[in-house]
């Protein structure tokens, strides 16, 4: 997968720390898949939508503790769905008490105001919802929503109002390539803290290189007479015309960020499903070796 970052805020609490960290310092960032099930159905989604094995709040804590011992400092709760999961805000208080900073990928279809004031109360430091479409009807035809839920519009405006960063996303496609431009205004009417372009290669439909090159530099362009502050990208070598302004990664996978599974199992990232072992079974040490083997074998974990 390739994503830019679009920064309207200065000093964030979570944001891709590791643009600030060596790559041989190895990862800083896990990502915890607490449930896979989803009450969504998205185009370009690739997780599977099942709950059948999916971890507790007290298994969650271990893992915790053992990410906190080998050096990590950020965590991304994702899913599935992660607001449908009953453990959700004890894994954010449990994460917050041992010192991490948080943040939460969801698509804001429960988030009311009474929701987001419980994950503000939680210690939540940033929360990621992709508005994918303007048009709302458009949107819930991409994500394959049901009829009766929170707009996510609606959800980050409600977490904006209890000091939880807010980053809006879109998975760039030629369905909603129109109209980039509209959603950074949303973001920029809004006082969002960010805007985040996904190009997906493991789903479909996905954007071409050239289209997604496009779309960052429209993006870039509208943005930037706006109160732009920091441009990212893991896409290392994104021929764009502000490459100048851009703090490159690389793909993070396995190197900095390890994401972690509903049952434990390990994988250099949510798009790469090839297991390292799973961290309740196996020491973190072989684990972290198995993921940086992988990484010298497949030099694109993403399969393009």
């Amino acid at each position: 997968m390739c994503r830019v970052t679009f920064d309207l805020k200065k000093e964030l609490k979570s944001s891709d720390k590791y643009y600030e960290n060596k790559r041989t310092l190895g990862p800083t960032w896990a990502c915890l898949e607490i449930t896979s099930y989803c009450n969504f159905d998205c185009d370009y989604c690739v997780q599977e939508n099942s709950n059948i094995n999916d971890l507790c709040f007290e298994e969650w804590c271990i893992i915790i503790d053992k990410l906190k011992s080998f050096g990590i400092t950020q965590i991304s709760i994702i899913g599935g769905e992660p607001t449908l999961s009953s453990d959700l805000f004890e894994i954010i208080r449990y994460a917050k008490k041992q010192g991490f900073v948080v943040s939460l990928c969801s698509n804001g279809s429960l988030v009311d105001n009474s929701y987001a004031q419980a994950l503000s109360a939680s210690g939540l430091d940033q929360i990621q919802i992709n508005i994918d479409h303007i048009d709302k009807g458009h949107h819930k035809n991409i994500r394959k929503s049901p009829s009766c839920c929170v707009e996510p519009l609606t959800a980050l405006r409600n977490c904006s109002e209890y000091g939880i960063e807010t980053v809006v996303a879109t998975v760039v496609q030629e369905g909603n390539f129109n109209c980039l431009e509209e959603i950074s205004s949303l973001v920029v009417e809004n006082n969002f803290s960010s805007y985040r372009l996904w190009r997906e290669v493991s789903g479909a439909p996905s954007a071409e290189m050239a289209d997604f090159i496009v779309a960052a530099e429209r993006v870039h362009a509208y943005l930037r007479e706006r109160g732009l502050v920091s441009v990212k990208s893991t896409c290392n070598d994104l021929p764009v015309s502000f490459s100048d302004e851009i703090s490159f990664s690389g793909c993070p996978a396995g190197s900095v960020f390890i994401c972690i599974s509903s049952f434990g199992d390990v994988f250099p990232c949510s798009f790469c499903r090839t297991s390292v072992g799973n961290i309740l079974k196996e020491p973190l040490e072989a684990i972290f070796g198995n993921v940086a083997e992988l990484s010298r074998q497949e030099k694109d974990l993403c399969l393009l």
